[in-house]
């Protein structure tokens, strides 16, 4: 079975505290421009893999909010 892509995670710095991101990427290449996925209140961008893995070729990029989930909480 051909894998349709693969998640990336890591940590930018964003104005003094770690923002975490899960990257979803596409195996087939695509011209669309990625989406940018924003979780609800109480939740974390993992509520976002199934709809990210569902999608076909669209690179979508989920970023917990401040202060939830893997997000530092700057107060």
């Amino acid at each position: 079975m051909r894998s349709k892509g693969g998640w990336y995670a890591g940590f930018e710095t964003v104005s003094n505290f770690q923002m975490f991101f899960r990257d979803w990427r596409p195996a087939k290449k695509s011209s669309f421009l990625p989406v940018i996925a924003l979780h609800g209140s109480l939740i974390q961008s993992g509520m976002w893999n199934a709809t990210a893995e569902g999608a076909g070729s669209i690179r979508m990029i989920c970023p917990d909010q401040r202060g939830f989930g893997r997000t530092d909480d700057p107060g």
